[in-house]
């Protein structure tokens, strides 16, 4: 029998700005101490790597805060919320006695748009056969 694989070492993960912080302006260069240059945005990904150690994290965080532009990080806006269409306006009813209106008494239309077939007519809009 084969014996157990071995579980992954684990790899010391450095958030170079902080735990939940993050690099606004990866293209900047800084130094380090020991004389290395880098930009923000080549430290953020050796951190990632795990390519510092703890002790060597925290000093590098207290470096860049200002350079890097550390941030929390933002949410995106929430949009506005939509209106619905409003729809357009219809003709009041005709106060003439001798009218009719298509919808009723007292009743506008509401889609004047819409096609209707009359038996001695061809095809007409509500909004025309309104108006007649």
């Amino acid at each position: 029998t084969r014996p157990p694989t071995p579980e992954p070492t684990p790899v010391d993960f450095c958030s170079v700005c902080g735990e939940g912080r993050e690099i606004t302006t990866p293209d900047e260069e800084i130094r380090l101490p020991d004389g290395r240059e880098f930009t923000c945005g080549e430290l953020e990904e050796a951190g990632a790597n795990g390519e510092f150690n703890p002790e060597v994290c925290d000093i590098i965080e207290d470096i860049i805060e200002e350079v890097c532009g550390c941030s929390d990080p933002t949410e995106p806006p929430t949009p506005p919320p939509t209106r619905p269409p409003t729809p357009e306006p219809t003709r009041a009813p005709v106060d003439n006695p001798n009218s009719c209106s298509i919808c009723g008494n007292g009743q506008g239309i509401t889609r004047p748009d819409d096609i209707v077939a009359l038996p001695d007519e061809e095809f007409v809009s509500c909004g025309d056969l309104q108006e007649d």
